[in-house]
């Protein structure tokens, strides 16, 4: 089987929650962070399609990658699991 597409983790390399934990930091927060790796800047969530990357913020858990599963829906994997929230826990999205 043949994958296309890009890798956006290339050159984002880390070994323990404490490394990247520090490259969070160095791009100035976790948003910094996405928006280099994937070369883009943050556009509102009316403009994201399906299956676009968001950051969402929960209450118990914080800051974590989602992917917009269609206009109600995020889809994020947890520590515990997978969960689907809406949209209002988004911070930032980006268009792929």
């Amino acid at each position: 089987m043949k994958i296309t597409g890009i890798d956006y983790s290339e050159g984002f390399e880390y070994h323990s929650e404490k490394e990247a934990y520090k490259l969070i930091r160095k791009a100035g927060g976790f948003s910094g962070l996405v928006s280099s790796l994937l070369g883009s800047q943050p556009v509102g969530f009316g403009s994201l399609l399906t299956g676009d990357p968001v950051l969402c913020e929960l209450p118990t858990i914080g800051e974590l990658m989602g992917v917009k599963m269609d206009e109600l829906r995020i889809v994020v994997k947890t520590k515990s699991g997978t969960i689907f929230i809406d949209e209002s826990s988004v911070i930032h999205g980006w268009a792929l």
